[in-house]
């Protein structure tokens, strides 16, 4: 019995010696370690926000071994929580960023992309080598750009019709074959990787199709026009009458008018009319011949109208 009470005291205490050198885990004891990252980025800036299980702790970001050292900022009342925002950067580009704790030299690393910046000075014009087509131009933003997605949308019935063009290529691209007196909003977006720029846009029109088949018909005091309206949309159409050189009459009429009567023209006078198309603010070329209007005479007591080529008619 007294073996077994030594024994038990013994053990009791080798028990509260190991016990009392065992100390509880203190501040200094926790790492710098990071649980969570979250994390936005705009076209020149990176923003990192940190959560960590320690209080007093500090951390800093680099991207590259000369780049410059951005702090974190804290922003939580239980130091835990940290903002870190870094600047001048650029657009389209992959960082790699090392997190490291000022505190205890902890690091971590994320790899975050910046959002390409859209292309600028974006102008869209009638492109001369194309039947009723529109090209586009634009200049190369800053930073990297893998390529572009460019589409051109009709604005009355929301058509699309898009294209891409790579971001080493000439900033610049030509669409044909479209509906003339249509107005066209292009819609331009730089890519780089899988991020993609905000949009840059612009809009024009196509000019409207010039009239065919104009005919002239006189009298001594009318000249009647009529045409056929081109291919494509047109608001309205202009239908000019000149005698000589100067314009005495200029009509507009609706698109689906397609003639007119001129009244109180000059008899014996040669007189031009013109007729154009016009839409989205755009006239079409005109197109115009000459007609000379009937003189009237008196011949035995009757009128003769005597036409052009000669002709009188009783």
């Amino acid at each position: 019995m007294l073996t077994w009470n030594v024994l038990y005291l013994f053990m009791l205490h080798f028990i509260v010696c190991i016990w009392s050198q065992v100390k509880p885990e203190t501040t200094e004891a926790i790492r710098c370690w990071i649980n969570s990252t979250e994390i936005s980025a705009r076209t020149d800036i990176i923003e990192l926000k940190l959560t960590t299980i320690r209080e007093a702790c500090n951390f800093s970001v680099i991207y590259s071994s000369v780049s410059p050292e951005t702090n974190c900022h804290s922003t939580g009342d239980d130091s835990k929580y940290f903002q870190c925002l870094i600047k001048d950067l650029n657009p389209g580009t992959f960082y790699q960023l090392e997190i490291i704790s000022t505190t205890d030299g902890e690091r971590t690393n994320v790899s975050v992309q910046t959002d390409p910046e859209p292309p600028t000075d974006v102008v869209v014009e009638p492109d001369s080598d194309a039947t009723s087509g529109l090209r586009v131009h634009w200049s190369h933003p800053r930073g990297r750009v893998d390529w572009y997605e460019l589409s051109l949308e009709d604005a009355g019935t929301g058509d699309r019709r898009s294209t891409r063009v790579m971001g080493s290529a000439a900033p610049q691209l030509g669409f044909t074959a479209l509906t003339p007196g249509t107005l066209y909003t292009v819609h331009l977006q730089a890519t780089a990787g899988d991020r993609v720029s905000a949009p840059a846009r612009s809009t024009a029109a196509t000019a409207p199709s010039a009239i065919r088949g104009l005919r002239l018909s006189a009298s001594s005091s009318n000249i009647s026009v009529s045409w056929q309206p081109g291919p494509g949309r047109t608001e309205h159409f202009w239908v000019l009458l000149r005698e000589q050189e100067s314009l005495v009459q200029n009509v507009t009429v609706g698109s689906g008018v397609t003639s007119h009567s001129f009244t109180g023209v000059t008899p014996g006078t040669l007189h031009t009319v013109a007729v154009a198309a016009q839409s989205m603010g755009i006239q079409s070329d005109s197109v115009s011949k000459e007609v000379l209007a009937g003189k009237a005479k008196m011949t035995g007591g009757c009128f003769q109208v005597c036409q052009m080529k000669g002709f009188c008619l009783a």
